[in-house]
C-alpha cells in the first residue's frame, strides 16, 4: 500500500488543527462575550473591576489554547519584555496579590524573542499549579515565588513553592497527571513540557524534601 506524502499528512493536520479552533472558538466565545456583557451591567466601574481582569485573561487563555492545538504550524515570534509577559500570566492566573512573590530586574532591557501566546501558557500553568499547591501547606509558607532575569544571550523563568509532601519528578506528573495538589490533575506540567519543545527551551522541575522549583531556560534571540 502506498505511503501518503508528507504535504497531503501536513496539509489534513491543518486543515483539523483549523477545525478543532473554529469548534472550539464557536463554543467559547459567545459565552464569554455573554458573560462580559451581564458583568458590564451588574458591575459599577466594570472596565477597573477584577472581574474584567478575569475575562480578559480567559480571553488570552483562549489564544494561548489556540496556538497549542496548531501544533502543525510554526511559533508566532514575536519582541516581548521577559518582565511585561510574566506579570501578565501571573495577572491572568486570578491569584491573590499577597499569595505570588515577584522578584524581577527590571533596570535594564529584559526583551526577548518567543510567542507570546504559548510562553504565556506555559507560565501560567506554572504559576497555577504553585499557588495551588501552596493551598494545603501552613500559613507561613503558603506564597509563591517567582524570578526571572536575562543574560545577553539567555533568559530564565523560576517558579518555587512549598508543597505537602515528600518528592515528585517532572516525568512523573507529566505523565500521569499527578501532583502534590489535593484533589487535582497535574495536566498543567504536560502542557508546559509540549510549551517548552515547541519553542525549544529547556524545563527542569525539582521537588524534594517539600520544595518545588520549576525553572524554564532558552534563548533570547532578539533581532
Amino acid at each position: 500500500m502506498p505511503e501518503t506524502p508528507a504535504a497531503e499528512v501536513s496539509g489534513e493536520r491543518g486543515r483539523f488543527e483549523d477545525d478543532v479552533v473554529h469548534w472550539m472558538r464557536h463554543e467559547l466565545e459567545p459565552g464569554i462575550g455573554w458573560l462580559m456583557l451581564a458583568a458590564s451591567d451588574a458591575i459599577d466601574n466594570f472596565l477597573e473591576s477584577e472581574t474584567n481582569s478575569a475575562i480578559e485573561g480567559l480571553n488570552k487563555r483562549l489564544d494561548s489554547i489556540e496556538a497549542l492545538v496548531r501544533a502543525s504550524a510554526p511559533p508566532r515570534y514575536e519582541i516581548l519584555s521577559l518582565s511585561e509577559i510574566l506579570i501578565d500570566a501571573i495577572r491572568i492566573t486570578g491569584a491573590a496579590q499577597e499569595r505570588v512573590v515577584v522578584d524581577l530586574v527590571t533596570d535594564k532591557n529584559d526583551n526577548i524573542t518567543t510567542d507570546a501566546n504559548l510562553f504565556r501558557l506555559a507560565l501560567s500553568n506554572a504559576i497555577r499549579n504553585a499557588v495551588d499547591a501552596v493551598l494545603d501547606v501552613p500559613t507561613d509558607n503558603s506564597q509563591v515565588y517567582v524570578s526571572a532575569d536575562v543574560t545577553p544571550s539567555t533568559f530564565w523563568v523560576k517558579v518555587s513553592n512549598q508543597f505537602v509532601g515528600s518528592e515528585f519528578s517532572l516525568d512523573e506528573v507529566s505523565g500521569t497527571g499527578v501532583t502534590a495538589k489535593i484533589g487535582h490533575q497535574g495536566q498543567g506540567f504536560g502542557i508546559m513540557r509540549i510549551v517548552a519543545t515547541r519553542l525549544g527551551y529547556d524545563l527542569l522541575m525539582q521537588a524534594e524534601a517539600g520544595l518545588a522549583v520549576f525553572t524554564l531556560r532558552g534563548q533570547r534571540r532578539i533581532g
